[in-house]
């Protein structure tokens, strides 16, 4: 098995015997871990290593983020609920609004099924209200779902 220059390194840190150089070697490790390498097996063996570190847990979790946003096979649902469970500290709208840029790709379905997942993300508070509204017309059975999310989809790419 090959291995990566980050799975190397995690190898020494256990020969560091101060708790200092341990936690500087380990935020120094974290810090060159690069986007590509930050899969999930990167993320099971190095985040028990971390517990002290919050900023590097959120480095490497952004990381692994971006990963997934752009060379993983994660649909961006998933994106969305890791930035969400971390409390939206992950900042990667920017990146986000990057890929939904690129041809063919549709980014974050806004649809009735998943609306507590990206309703707060509306910023004009007319248009969430329209959209709120449209969601009990749902619920009441006044129109069908495939209406709204066309509605949504037609009042959001506007």
């Amino acid at each position: 098995m090959l291995w990566e220059g980050w799975q190397n390194a995690l190898l020494h840190v256990n020969k560091l015997q101060k708790e200092d150089a341990r936690f500087y070697y380990l935020k120094g490790l974290v810090n060159n871990i690069t986007i590509i390498e930050s899969n999930s097996e990167c993320l099971k063996l190095i985040l028990p290593y971390l517990t002290y570190d919050i900023e590097s847990i959120e480095k490497l979790m952004q990381n692994y983020a971006l990963f997934e946003l752009f060379f993983g096979d994660s649909d961006q649902n998933k994106i969305q609920r890791l930035n969400q469970s971390l409390n939206q500290s992950l900042n990667i709208k920017w990146a986000m609004d990057i890929k939904k840029e690129f041809p063919g790709v549709a980014l974050s379905s806004r649809e009735y099924a998943n609306i507590k997942e990206w309703l707060h993300d509306i910023y004009d508070e007319d248009i969430k209200d329209q959209i709120e509204l449209w969601a009990r017309q749902v619920s009441k059975g006044k129109i069908s779902v495939d209406e709204f999310n066309a509605k949504v989809e037609s009042l959001l790419s506007n």
